[in-house]
């Protein structure tokens, strides 16, 4: 049930690896770097957003939904609204994001929510969105 969902940090080794495992198996090959937050119902991990750890920038990503998850669209836009309240509190005005050129569908709902690509490399598409 939709209003059982707890979006909250990943906190330590335990939904550390049930992240990593998501990811794996949907062939997603990332650093889950911190912080990141988690959507969860009972038992069930729905999906996470993480950091990539950089240096330069904040970078969102990779945001992962299990297979199988109702109204995954839904899912993906409380854990954007989770990582972004995290970010406010630690002080960051704005993070980056890339969508790969392949998925048409996403790069659209990303720009009719008002956020204009920054640019475009080989693989895919780069956004910034301000949190403050």
């Amino acid at each position: 049930m939709p209003r059982s969902t707890l979006y909250r940090l990943v906190n330590g080794q335990r939904d550390l690896r049930a992240c990593q495992r998501m990811a794996r198996a949907q062939g997603v090959v990332s650093t889950i770097g911190w912080p990141a937050v988690c959507a969860q119902r009972d038992d069930w991990l729905l999906g996470f957003l993480a950091t990539t750890p950089s240096t330069k920038a904040v970078i969102a990503g990779p945001l992962v939904i299990a297979p199988g998850v109702p109204r995954p669209l839904i899912v993906v836009m409380r854990l954007i609204e989770a990582y972004e309240v995290m970010m406010k509190k630690a002080g960051v005005v704005s993070y980056f994001f890339h969508v790969d050129l392949a998925n048409s569908v996403w790069r659209r709902i990303v720009e009719r929510a008002g956020t204009e690509p920054l640019t475009q490399d080989e693989t895919g598409v780069w956004y910034q969105r301000k949190v403050a």
